[in-house]
């Protein structure tokens, strides 16, 4: 069933809502980080050994929409929203009380049980709600809150650290999940006509989803975009710190000048995307990421590696993941909405996992090419977006499906 049309535009609280609801899990696991080290002398661990606690939290966070999905479409939005929010403060709560090493791993994977469902929740209630340009524009909006949480939560992390102790992030996370929880009990929208109220086979659900190109190719434009900026993530401590030398303050104040991309995409697609199809924005974000790559890779290409040039030019691109994110996430978001919850699981599911596969190419060819590797993976990830793009343009065009953009009068 159709979801029906919003007969008014969303609020700035119900935006801040789904933005919470969207970032616990990214937020869950950055504020924690800096107090690794901490952790590790506390337990007698190595810090590999401690990192554990973080590869533990991604994975479960990955596996764990693909869970979320068929139990909302089958219980509702709100309620299950709520719960997740407590499962993922109780989860914080448990790991920043933790005796042993073992017990906090528990505690970790709580937290990221109930951040993979709130994730899958907020996508699909934005779909219940809205359709089309109006969803894309939802989203561009919450991406530019949610946008702010990879840069300023390791600061955050870092100063609780500092000032009380690597547990005062995890309690910090448990107050933050359950203020979201009851916030989501108590003013998320009641569950719409979306929500099927009936039990089915989710693997069969699944794979019609995934035989569906009009929701695959969206999904797999998403998942390139995250895995770019995972190669950047994953390998850019080690080339700002070593081959530029700076300090790791400066690494932490410069992230939230890269992450500043995202928000001015977004902005863009709500001001310049109105009237447009999806792919027509889709093709300015990967065109800007195109740019991007190229100040990536030219001047040390050429023997010129700087920090102003290497700002500049992620700036660039990290805008054209801005552009393209929250465009190929309502295209893929659209073309299921009688599965919505189940299309934001895969949607989740695949960001992380070929996240993974972008940090992993990134640290692969970093250690090949020190100037030249991260880059050089966040190019390909950037191509094969652009090849994925123009196969799915031919085709709609060769089967007469294709409609030209609805310009506003």
């Amino acid at each position: 069933m159709s979801p029906p049309r919003p007969t008014r535009p969303p609020t700035a609280a119900f935006i801040a809502l789904l933005a919470l609801l969207t970032g616990l899990g990214q937020f869950g696991n950055n504020v924690f980080l800096p107090g690794l080290p901490a952790l590790a002398d506390r337990f007698g661990l190595t810090i590999e050994q401690a990192t554990l606690s973080y590869s533990v939290y991604l994975a479960v966070f990955g596996l764990g929409q693909l869970a979320a999905g068929p139990i909302t479409d089958r219980f509702g939005r709100r309620r299950l929203g709520g719960l997740a929010a407590i499962v993922f403060a109780l989860g914080s709560l448990m790991a920043a009380t933790a005796t042993s090493f073992q017990a906090l791993l528990l505690g970790r994977i709580l937290q990221a049980s109930g951040a993979a469902a709130t994730l899958v929740i907020s996508r699909a209630v934005a779909r219940d709600l809205y359709e089309g340009e109006a969803l894309r524009r939802v989203l561009a909006t919450v991406m530019i809150v949610f946008a702010l949480v990879p840069g300023f939560s390791p600061l955050i992390g870092g100063a609780l650290t500092q000032f009380a102790g690597w547990r005062a992030a995890l309690l910090f996370s448990a107050l933050v999940g359950l203020g979201g929880g009851i916030w989501t009990l108590v003013r998320l929208p009641a569950d719409g006509p979306g929500i099927s109220h009936r039990s089915s086979s989710s693997l069969r659900v699944y794979a019609r989803l995934l035989a569906d190109p009009n929701f695959l190719a969206p999904v797999l434009l998403c998942a390139a975009a995250i895995a770019s900026i995972s190669a950047f993530f994953g390998v850019s401590p080690a080339l700002f710190l070593r081959g530029l030398g700076i300090s790791p303050l400066e690494y932490g104040l410069y992230t939230p000048l890269v992450v500043a991309g995202f928000v001015i995409g977004s902005l863009a697609v709500r001001r310049f995307g109105v009237g447009r199809s999806d792919a027509t924005v889709i093709g300015w974000g990967l065109a800007v990421q195109v740019l991007g790559c190229a100040l990536l890779i030219l001047p040390p290409a050429l023997g010129h590696l700087g920090l102003g040039q290497m700002i500049a030019a992620m700036l660039v691109f990290v805008t054209g993941l801005g552009i393209v994110h929250p465009s190929a996430s309502a295209a893929a978001m659209s073309a299921r909405p009688d599965h919505a919850g189940h299309a934001a699981a895969l949607l989740g599911f695949a960001q992380m996992s070929l996240g993974a596969l972008g940090t992993l190419l990134g640290s692969v060819l970093f250690a090949r090419w020190p100037e030249l590797g991260m880059q050089l993976a966040m190019a390909s990830f950037t191509i094969a977006a652009l090849v994925l793009a123009a196969t799915t343009a031919s085709r709609s065009s060769r089967s007469g499906r294709s409609t030209p953009d609805r310009r506003a009068p």
